[in-house]
């Protein structure tokens, strides 16, 4: 059987017993808490890590592109950075 209470500030303690004190008391207890705050520090950390994801994405994206535009053209056998220093 759920018990349900709010709790005003102050040190606490729970007693689990038998009314006539006899021993073999078996209980669970899960505390719990909730808060207001909660939902939206959840949606913000989850936006900023999509937000993260996203940008890691394209930095890995403009990586690889960066890294293909300076290669060697196919025909000329000299890289356009070569090139352009040999046509001064």
């Amino acid at each position: 059987m759920p018990l349900n209470w709010k709790v005003a500030s102050g040190s606490w303690t729970v007693v689990v017993m038998n009314a006539d004190g006899r021993p073999g008391v078996d209980t669970v207890v899960t505390p719990s808490v909730r808060s207001d705050a909660l939902g939206p520090l959840a949606l913000t950390l989850l936006g900023g890590g999509l937000a993260l994801t996203l940008m890691a994405v394209l930095a890995l994206v403009l990586a690889v592109r960066g890294g293909r535009a300076e290669s060697t053209s196919p025909g000329s056998g000299t890289s356009p950075r070569a090139e352009a220093v040999l046509s001064r």
